[in-house]
């Protein structure tokens, strides 16, 4: 099941080809030892680092959602990735995108996909150590849908540029659900309500979709008797097991925002994310109604997605960022979900059936657009998605670091690694 995977990665872009020319990387083949704290042949110590031996695979602790005692990792590298590298999850088998090359050696780390314990599929990437540097770039893309994504470093990881799972409109990526359907609940356990009063019936605009956040509802339309129907209720759990992407608005006339992705980043030593670094899982902004017919009604935004971060020790000075998408509007397409803590706006002018903003902050619900005569009207807000951080010590270091939602909603807990 596995496969090469390069370890000094950069300047792969957005093609997924797996023979394309790296550059602007630095390479480390030296041999690991995959059961931990034995020197290779070359005098090379174990890239865990920590010297701690509690855990069943010597590492220091076991990671949720994944086994790798069956992954031959005795010969993985050093990634540092200085621009842009593509990973392509849109199936459920390894190959095809830039993290599967070799170097000149032939030595690589390794790709699988790993089964949870809820019997669902994750994509794992595996390498000795990961820097992604100030102007490197780790995005997951095409096709669209595919798996939650694992990234693990047997030592440690360092994140000052940007790792991307966020979804774009009606995309998803990383495992987040995304709905081609019109006029239907939104797909994932909390998608959103679909609008309703198609036909040249008056209606609503359809819900953003759920995850710790709930959904903003869709507008009614002046004089509708029919609505779109409640948000659902959180879904998942805290502690992110079994990982799960975000869930897209209902649909309107034209579809709906996606859920952002799954992210999981195990650091068997340190991980610590630098000043001006982002990582983002953000839904996708809902798809606007472009009729002016009553009922032709605004997709919801997506929900965020899931973060979940293990290491020994972790450091945050950077974004951490799980929003939800705006909801579409009349006319507009409703924005992604910010990287930061800014609301992304809803579609549309509020005088014209604007969306409902996304989640972003301490506020994790999508919001409720205003209602309009006449219709038709805008989309709901998607809700925040899930940041869950998990350290030996149970505290991360979050200094001058920005999460949103906020360090101080249910939607970002912290708790101790498993031994």
């Amino acid at each position: 099941m596995a496969r090469s995977l390069a370890r000094g990665i950069a300047g792969c872009g957005l093609i997924y080809v797996a023979f394309v020319t790296a550059s602007g990387c630095t390479v480390n083949s030296t041999k690991v030892d995959p059961a931990g704290g034995t020197p290779d042949a070359g005098g090379t110590p174990d890239a865990g680092g920590s010297g701690q031996d509690a855990a069943p695979n010597g590492r220091g602790f076991t990671p949720s959602n994944i086994d790798l005692s069956g992954v031959d990792l005795s010969m993985v590298g050093d990634a540092d990735i200085a621009t842009n590298c593509a990973i392509n999850t849109g199936t459920d088998a390894p190959g095809g995108s830039c993290l599967t090359l070799q170097d000149a050696s032939g030595r690589s780390g390794v790709e699988t996909v790993l089964m949870q314990s809820d019997g669902s599929k994750v994509h794992v990437f595996v390498v000795k150590s990961l820097t992604v540097e100030p102007a490197g770039h780790i995005t997951i893309n095409g096709p669209a849908g595919g798996l939650p994504v694992v990234i693990v470093s047997l030592g440690d990881m360092t994140v000052l540029g940007t790792i991307d799972v966020s979804a774009k409109h009606d995309q998803s990526y990383g495992g987040g659900f995304q709905s081609s359907q019109i006029s239907q609940k939104g797909a994932g356990p909390g998608g959103g309500p679909a609008a309703t009063g198609t036909g040249g019936m008056l209606g609503a605009g359809a819900g953003g979709g759920s995850y710790c956040g709930k959904g903003g509802q869709g507008a009614l339309e002046s004089g509708a008797t029919l609505t779109a129907g409640a948000a659902a209720a959180p879904v998942g759990t805290v502690e992110l097991v079994p990982l799960v992407g975000g869930s897209s608005g209902g649909s309107g006339t034209f579809g709906a925002g996606a859920g952002g992705g799954a992210l999981q980043l195990v650091a068997f030593g340190q991980f610590s994310a630098g000043a001006g670094s982002t990582i983002n899982v953000g839904g996708g902004g809902g798809e606007p109604a472009v009729s002016s017919n009553p009922g032709d009604n605004s997709g919801g935004g997506g929900s965020g997605g899931a973060l979940l971060i293990e290491a020994t020790a972790v450091k945050i000075a950077g974004t951490l960022a799980a929003n939800g998408g705006g909801g579409g509007g009349v006319s507009n397409v409703g924005l992604d979900a910010t990287p930061d803590a800014t609301p992304a706006p809803g579609g549309g002018k509020p005088a014209d059936g604007a969306g409902g903003a996304g989640s972003a902050g301490t506020s994790i619900d999508g919001a409720t657009p205003a209602s309009v005569n006449p219709g038709p009207v805008g989309g709901g807000g998607g809700g925040a998605g899930r940041i869950r951080i998990n350290t030996t010590s149970g505290a991360a270091v979050l200094s001058a670091a920005t999460l949103s939602p906020a360090a101080s909603t249910t939607c970002v807990t912290q708790g101790k690694v498993k031994p």
